[in-house]
């Protein structure tokens, strides 16, 4: 996980500006008391940090990296957002390490930071674990008089749990939150039947918008097949009356075609015998 980490120097960074006290409330008047109802080897204490470096790498990470991201960090489920911050130089590493390496890594070494990755509301809230390192006497890797910053010893660490509601939620949802948590079993009763009013009154809107819909579109279809037999009704009116006349088939008795057969038209006597007689005078020719 620490391949992957966010590196940043928070040297020049205005600590009164970026200070993680003013992300939200501050803490309570009773600083200094212990919880010994913790399930850790030792009890905890309420404190703020005193290191100023965690103090103001925190701060500006949450302003800058986490609240921007929030969408992103809140699919990463529940997870410790660690800090190793050192001092000098003044780089601050930041990554997130999930729940199950969490359990592995401080289980035995720092229970505490299981307890508050267990504790805290991953919809509104971020865990934290940052640690803090001064420079080692060791020799870096590449050179025996060079020191590198990634064998600094850890000289503190500071946990704990930050609420950003009033930065990562409207005003009417945290009202709306504290009068539900708030109110009295008959008011969330009351306050639960008239919501499902609401969601029934406006599935009943939906279905008649789709009942409405499907009435709309049949009659778009019966709209468009009546057009379209106007249209072919006028295209047959105009072959029609575009049909040229055919004379030598008006006196055809097209009824006697029904059984194969086909009768000349009717021939007055008189044309008859006039050609008979042209017949005749011919064959005397």
């Amino acid at each position: 996980m620490r391949r992957q980490a966010l590196q940043f120097k928070y040297e020049g960074i205005n600590q009164a500006a970026n200070s993680m006290s003013t992300l939200g409330a501050e803490l309570p008047p009773n600083l200094g008391e212990k919880n010994d109802s913790s399930q850790v080897y030792r009890p905890l204490h309420h404190e703020s940090t005193d290191s100023w470096e965690i103090d103001v790498c925190v701060g500006f990470a949450v302003r800058q990296i986490i609240i921007p991201c929030w969408a992103q960090v809140k699919q990463l489920g529940r997870s410790l957002i660690t800090f190793k911050v050192h001092k000098q130089p003044q780089i601050c590493e930041l990554f997130f390490m999930p729940r199950s390496e969490v359990y592995t890594t401080y289980k035995t070494r720092m229970p505490r930071t299981v307890e508050l990755c267990d504790l805290y509301h991953p919809e509104c809230e971020i865990c934290i674990w940052a640690e803090l390192y001064k420079p080692s006497n060791k020799a870096g890797r590449l050179s025996r008089t060079s020191a590198s910053w990634l064998t600094d010893e850890l000289c503190g660490a500071f946990g704990s749990r930050l609420t950003m509601s009033d930065l990562i939620f409207t005003k009417e949802w945290v009202e709306d939150t504290i009068r539900h948590v708030t109110s009295t079993p008959a008011e969330l009763t009351e306050r639960a039947k008239a919501k499902a009013a609401k969601i029934d009154k406006a599935r009943r809107k939906k279905e008649r918008q789709r009942a409405k819909k499907v009435e709309q579109k049949k009659e778009k279809a019966e709209e468009e097949r009546e057009a379209a037999e106007k249209t072919e009704a006028a295209e047959v009116a105009t072959l029609k009356a575009n049909r040229m006349p055919a004379p030598a088939l008006q006196r055809l008795d097209w009824s006697t075609m029904r059984g194969g057969g086909c009768s000349a038209p009717d021939v007055p006597a008189v044309e008859l015998e006039e050609a008979s007689e042209s017949e005749s005078d011919t064959d005397s020719d």
